[in-house]
């Protein structure tokens, strides 16, 4: 219970000064964790309902509710009063400047929006202040105004934050601030700062006994100005004659010395095994690299039974190896490296055909020298294989010992003749056997590629010679002279150099024959009048052409592309003119509801006709222009019914005064929106009314003359 071991006084003052109506409010709730005092200043023109009082009654509420001093919660405090006044709004805004001060008796958090203030004081100095959220406020901290001249600058009251704003709601929420005892808090409304100072504040607190002291010398200073004319004024002031002191705080800090210290020796017992565990590790790690370097050697001296022996002994060892700090060793993930070494140096020894030595090969050059000395081939699946194993890249020899590097390097220079030979071999093999797969299988036999064909010979289009030359006889010519460089042992490079150009080429030209089955397609659909579809062929024969290529067929794509914006361009008109005739139908249905006195009906067609303009991003045109006219007649109507109503509530309560000028404003609102019939009906009310009043008039002073 923080409030029972604390003291705490509050008093406070609010009057309506010179004005009818007292539009400020202060109130204070302190439970027993926590205290909570706010203070607000009605800033609309509402007489009926009471801004300030709704805004504090809310933050009250809510603090009681759920009570704390965090800032989340506090923001929420202000942002349920904001929402309070947006909610009770009627014909005027609810407008408040609200300020709450919360404090757990040990520490004190304000927050605020609008020009509502607090100071705290501790020994007659300001520790601590609230900020207008004002333009004066704003140009007096960027230096353009007096801190002191706020109080009398015209834009005091220029807010741009406050509860039931328009827009966005971004109250302030001040950090945390201690309280000792003997400190003092003081709330006020703008009609206590604009005519008082610091140092007056100041010296009612200095000669005051207590809170009421203050209060009392604050009102007699307003008053003794003799103004003519005083505003509402409200002063609050709280003093904290002793905060709260935990009784537990001695007992708390042996509990924590009893938690610390076992804490303390299980720490230091947990030490003491992860450095017997690091040894252990370390020692594993030197067994597994002592039999890695006795394996290269073996396998460099030609002793493959004696080398695989250490490998798995070696590969045992990295096996135990099983939580991430271990696998992300550094010895241990370069161990990885030469561990693949010698797995793929035993795949390559035992090799049963071509394929699996050459596999083997390129692993255990990519270990050797990186992947700068991988040489592509032309087997997709075998470039996959390799490329795709982590220990692609280049093997670090710092662990090893003069000897072993020696050794890796004599294995690496005898190992490059081997690849060379076996990389030889290899492509002979892959080569043919790609060529019977490309010209055999993927042209003549793949059913897409028939599909393709077919198409391109509905559209008359010859595919099976390319300049006079045959298709199977350029087949023939290319096995001839792979099948002359094998039995002659001359360089393949220049071969499968013309190979692969070939390829491109065939490839090249397939390209361009579904390019142009494409555009034919398109021509036709144009002519039907199936213009999506057309574009969709025309953008398939785009995407054709530039896999043919970009540079050799750039006419002919920059063609397309032409076609393919004409038919957009067609596709756009189609539906701008069948979006305007819709919209010009629904805009003719809303002036008619409108006609017929059915405002909300016409209100919910013109809603519907915006969004679909919207949507397209139509801001101007004579549909356009048409729906702003009639919106703006059908808001003045709805606002004349909205008004007539509420004077005819008036003129059943005898309220006249009431009644006339409410019925004015509906009168207007008829006129702006061009309904005659309501607006000379409102006009013969305001008769009525008027007669009425002034009868009111003669009776009274009949009445006053008896």
């Amino acid at each position: 219970m923080r409030k029972e071991n604390s003291a705490i006084r509050t008093k406070f003052i609010s009057e309506a000064g010179s004005q009818l109506i007292n539009a400020d409010y202060f109130a204070f709730v302190e439970l027993d964790n926590y205290a909570c005092y706010c203070i607000a200043d009605g800033i609309d023109n509402d007489r009926t309902k009471e801004s300030a009082k709704l805004a504090v009654s809310t933050v009250i509420d809510e603090f009681y509710q759920r009570p704390g001093m965090g800032k989340g919660l506090m923001k929420h405090y202000l942002e349920k009063a904001h929402q309070t006044l947006l909610r009770e709004s009627g014909t005027f805004r609810l407008e408040a400047s609200v300020l709450v001060v919360i404090t757990d008796y040990k520490k004190v958090r304000y927050a605020n929006a609008g020009n509502t203030r607090m100071y705290h004081w501790r020994n007659g100095k300001i520790i601590n202040q609230s900020k207008d959220q004002s333009l004066s406020q704003n140009l007096a901290e960027r230096g353009d105004l007096a801190l002191d001249k706020i109080e009398e600058h015209e834009e005091r009251h220029n807010l741009y934050c406050y509860a039931g704003q328009r827009g966005s709601f971004k109250p302030y929420v001040s950090k945390k601030t201690k309280m000792f005892d003997g400190d003092i808090i003081s709330l006020m409304t703008c009609g206590i700062w604009e005519n008082t100072g610091i140092a007056e504040l100041l010296d009612a607190i200095e000669d005051a006994k207590g809170p009421e002291d203050v209060c009392m010398s604050m009102e007699e200073i307003i008053l003794s100005q003799r103004l003519r004319n005083i505003q509402n004024y409200t002063f609050a002031c709280v003093y904290i004659d002793k905060v709260y002191l935990n009784p537990n705080k001695q007992r708390n800090q042996k509990l924590i010395k009893k938690i610390v210290i076992p804490i303390v020796i299980v720490l230091f017992m947990l030490l003491i095994a992860f450095i017997i565990s690091k040894v252990m590790l370390y020692r594993k790690i030197g067994s597994m690299w002592n039999n890695i370097e006795v394996a290269i050697e073996d396998m460099t001296a030609g002793l493959d039974e004696e080398g695989n022996n250490n490998y798995d002994k070696a590969k045992n060892i990295y096996d135990e190896f099983d939580s991430k700090s271990e696998l992300s060793n550094k010895r241990v993930v370069e161990a990885k490296y030469y561990l693949n070494l010698l797995k793929y140096r035993e795949d390559y020894v035992n090799g049963e055909n071509c394929y699996d030595r050459y596999v083997s090969a390129c692993k255990i050059l990519t270990c050797l020298v990186g992947k700068k000395g991988f040489e592509r081939v032309e087997n997709d699946e075998l470039d996959s294989k390799i490329l795709s194993l982590s220990a692609l890249h280049k093997i670090d020899t710092d662990y090893l010992d003069k000897s072993t590097r020696d050794d890796l390097d004599n294995f690496k220079e005898a190992f490059l003749d081997e690849y060379e030979e076996v990389k030889a071999e290899y492509k002979i093999y892959m080569l043919l056997d790609k060529a019977k797969k490309e010209f055999e299988g993927n042209i003549n036999n793949s059913s897409n590629d028939r599909d393709l064909i077919d198409d391109a010979k509905a559209y008359g289009i010859i595919i099976y010679n390319f300049d006079g030359t045959d298709f199977e006889n350029v087949y023939k010519d290319l096995k001839t002279s792979i099948a002359l460089a094998k039995s002659e042992n001359i360089d393949l490079n220049t071969t499968l150099k013309e190979y692969d150009v070939f390829l491109t080429a065939v490839s090249s030209r397939l390209s361009y024959i579904k390019g142009k089955a494409y555009e034919s397609e398109a021509e036709n659909l144009v002519k039907n009048g199936q213009y999506e579809e057309a574009k969709t062929a025309y953008n398939n024969a785009k995407d054709a052409m530039q896999k043919a290529g970009a540079d050799t067929y750039a006419g002919d794509i920059s063609d397309l592309e032409g076609m393919m914006e004409s038919v957009s361009q067609r596709i756009s008109d189609e539906q701008a003119d069948t979006l305007n005739e819709e919209t010009r139908t629904m805009v003719s249905n809303a002036d008619t509801k409108f006609k017929a006195g059915k405002y909300d009906d016409a209100y919910e067609i013109c809603k519907e006709v915006s969004e679909k303009l919207a949507q397209n991003g139509i801001s101007s045109g004579i549909v356009y222009d048409d729906l702003v006219v009639l919106r703006e007649r059908i808001d003045n109507a709805q606002k004349g019914e909205k008004y007539e109503k509420e004077a005819l509530g008036y003129e059943n309560e005898a309220d006249y005064d009431m009644a006339y000028s409410t019925y004015e404003y509906a009168q207007k609102s008829y006129k702006e929106a061009g309904v005659d019939e309501k607006e000379a009906e409102m006009r013969k009310k305001l008769n009525e009314i008027s007669k009425l009043i002034k009868q009111m008039e003669e009776n009274e002073t009949e009445n006053s003359n008896k």
